[in-house]
């Protein structure tokens, strides 16, 4: 009898089940949420509170296999800068 599917988080690097985890897919050469869960190609897991620890875009980079150049192309850079903005403001809220 077979498990249930174990996934690893691309920033603490810890398992967990679907579930726990949510998913980051490229479309339309954007980096989105994958509510879910069902999109196709490449994506990333990560926790909820593990998102808002994505400080650097190399995670990114590895977990969809990216070059420098598609990583420049993508605008990965933004979606993170986003995110922190985002976190930011919602500590300045409490």
């Amino acid at each position: 009898m077979l498990g249930k599917p174990v996934r690893t988080c691309i920033v603490c690097r810890k398992s967990a089940g679907k579930p726990e985890l949510l998913r980051l897919v490229i479309q339309n050469g954007n980096v989105e949420i994958d509510e879910k869960k069902l999109k196709g190609g490449r994506g990333g897991w990560i926790h909820q509170n593990c998102l808002q620890n994505l400080k650097s875009i190399k995670a990114l980079q590895f977990a969809f296999r990216l070059s420098n150049e598609e990583v420049k192309e993508l605008q990965i850079g933004k979606f993170v800068k986003d995110l922190s903005a985002i976190n930011l403001d919602k500590n300045k809220e409490q």
